[in-house]
């Protein structure tokens, strides 16, 4: 089945199946550079926290280099967070184009063999069950991963600024 353009130069240039193809390899290219850009966000901050570690062992007087690192942590979670919006955002525009491509071929192949489809509608009907399954998403592992790090360095920045906070709350 050819795609019908507007423009009929491009009429015989393209059809369903190279447009399909072109919509699963931009779909795979993102969904999976969003979890490598994750890794690589947990592998950073590993390093970050870990060098945390080895500058408060090394001497007490260290706030600097300590503050810096903390301020990192919750600088880089944030921008790991807006580029993880960004891929998300990205891979939902094309879900739904392969959704409309996947309409046209539910009666040929059957609506059980349109996996975005039917997981769009399994995920949907999943999360009216439990408020832990609303939660259960790479979307909201991930915004909960980003804030835990942005919550730690925070209290890491406290913590170094006012090595004494316990001792005054009491």
């Amino acid at each position: 089945m050819k795609i019908k353009f507007k423009d009929k130069k491009m009429q015989n240039s393209l059809d369903e199946k190279d447009f399909y193809n072109t919509l699963w390899n931009y779909f795979s290219l993102h969904a999976n550079q969003r979890v490598q850009v994750f890794n690589f966000f947990i592998i950073i901050e590993c390093f970050l926290i870990g060098g945390f570690f080895t500058v408060s062992q090394l001497a007490s007087e260290n706030k600097f280099y300590k503050i810096v690192i903390c301020c990192l942590v919750v600088l880089f979670s944030f921008i790991f967070f807006l580029l993880d919006i960004r891929t998300k955002n990205i891979i939902k525009i094309v879900e739904k184009s392969i959704i409309q491509v996947e309409e046209k071929y539910k009666d040929k192949i059957g609506k059980e063999n349109m996996i975005f489809s039917c997981e769009q509608e399994f995920t949907k009907l999943d999360r009216t069950k439990s408020l832990f399954k609303k939660l259960l998403s790479y979307s909201n592992i991930f915004l909960i991963i980003f804030f835990l790090f942005i919550v730690l360095g925070i209290i890491c920045i406290i913590l170094t600024v006012f090595p004494n906070i316990f001792k005054i709350l009491r």
